[in-house]
């Protein structure tokens, strides 16, 4: 289990990171592929189901409670991925600037 092997919030940031492209990727290709977001939400979907199957293990306190935050993410994730799979949405841009602290990324969407 690699997740287990990082600071939950080393996993949360990269579970996020990894949402953020993949839903990107499906909004880009939904132009062309009207299925891009159903798959988008299945994918989303069993990642969120993994994660559930883990935490049923037999898993030390602190790798529960990191588990925990990430089930917490993952719903949230398939949430708007459903959302946005049934709202007719096109990808615009992303837009990406970075200050001396942060890397701000906004991903602009408009309504078909």
């Amino acid at each position: 289990m690699g997740i287990m092997k990082w600071p939950a919030q080393v996993v949360v940031t990269c579970d996020q990171v990894l949402w953020t492209s993949e839903l990107t990727s499906a909004l880009i290709a939904a132009s062309e592929d009207a299925n891009a977001m159903k798959v988008a939400f299945e994918k989303q979907n069993k990642r969120l189901l993994e994660v559930v199957d883990i935490v049923r293990r037999d898993v030390s306190p602190i790798h529960r409670m990191t588990l925990g935050v990430l089930v917490v993410i993952e719903v949230h994730a398939k949430d708007v991925t459903e959302e946005l799979m049934h709202t007719a949405v096109s990808y615009t841009h992303l837009r990406a600037h970075e200050t001396p602290e942060h890397l701000v990324c906004r991903l602009l969407l408009e309504k078909k």
